[in-house]
């Protein structure tokens, strides 16, 4: 079975997407783990060096993995790029349907 999995920092500060980075790393870690082929597809890149705003990936193997890492993810660490008392950093992982890629030669909506 083949899945397609976002995960997202939505409107979240900039450890959002710091946490999106990190959690993509430890889902294609846990997938590789277990026997589950993850391919990351394009990301949106974030603010900052080593973050993102989401990423895409599509899961083949097990169906029950892909829903393993599906709702709301809390990354729990202190921030790297300010000082502040919060830990938790929330981002979500939803299944999805990637439509084809952009054309560059036509003009967007609107």
């Amino acid at each position: 079975m083949t899945v397609h999995l976002m995960l997202s920092a939505g409107r979240g500060p900039l450890e959002c997407s710091w946490a999106v980075a990190q959690l993509l790393l430890r889902l294609e870690a846990d997938a590789k783990r277990n026997g589950v082929r993850c391919e990351r597809l394009p990301t949106v890149p974030g603010d900052r060096p080593g973050t993102l705003r989401s990423a895409v990936v599509r899961l083949t193997g097990d169906a029950g993995f892909a829903a393993s890492w599906t709702g709301t993810l809390c990354w729990q660490a202190t921030s790297p790029y300010r000082s502040t008392g919060r830990k938790n950093w929330y981002v979500i992982a939803q299944p999805c349907e990637p439509g084809p890629p952009a054309d560059p030669r036509r003009p967007g909506p609107g």
